[in-house]
C-alpha cells in the first residue's frame, strides 16, 4: 500500500493546484489535462530496512502548440514537491526526473504532449537490531 498511498498523496497535490487531472487514462478534452501513471517500482531489503524507488510519470496534454505551458505546470509541480515530502515521513527523497516535450498528434491538430517522471524513495520499513543475547 505504500505506493497507493505516494500516488494519492501525489494526486491530491496535483489536484489541489487546481488542475484537471486524471489516472484511469480515458481521454478528456479539458486542456490542459494531466494523467498520471505507474511508470516503475522496485524494493530493496537491507539488514534493517526497505525501501521503494517509485517513477511516477505524469503526461501533461497542453492547450496549444506551444512549449510555455507545460514547462510553467511542470516547473509548479516541481516547486511543491517538498511539500508532498514533509507531509509523509516515508518519503525519503523525490525530485523531477526527466521532462520530455513531444508533438501530439492524436488529438488532431498538432499540439504538446509533455511527459514528465517524478522519482520518490521511500521508507517502507525500519525494525531495530536487537542483539541476540539481549544485551544492550
Amino acid at each position: 500500500l505504500v505506493l497507493a498511498n505516494l500516488k494519492t498523496k501525489f494526486y491530491s497535490l496535483i489536484k489541489g493546484l487546481n488542475y484537471n487531472i486524471t489516472d484511469n487514462g480515458n481521454y478528456v478534452e479539458n486542456f490542459p489535462w494531466l494523467m498520471l501513471r505507474t511508470n516503475n517500482s522496485s524494493t530493496a531489503s537491507a539488514v534493517n530496512s526497505t525501501t521503494n524507488n517509485v517513477i511516477l510519470t505524469l503526461d501533461i496534454f497542453s492547450t496549444y502548440s506551444g512549449e510555455k505551458e507545460i514547462i510553467e505546470i511542470a516547473e509548479n509541480i516541481s516547486s511543491h514537491l517538498a511539500e508532498l515530502r514533509n507531509s509523509d515521513s516515508n518519503i525519503l527523497y523525490c525530485n523531477q526526473k526527466s521532462l520530455k516535450i513531444l508533438d501530439d498528434k492524436s488529438t488532431g491538430p498538432v499540439r504538446k504532449h509533455g511527459v514528465v517522471n517524478y522519482e520518490f524513495l521511500l521508507g517502507c520499513g525500519y525494525k531495530e537490531e536487537v542483539p541476540e543475547n539481549g544485551a544492550n
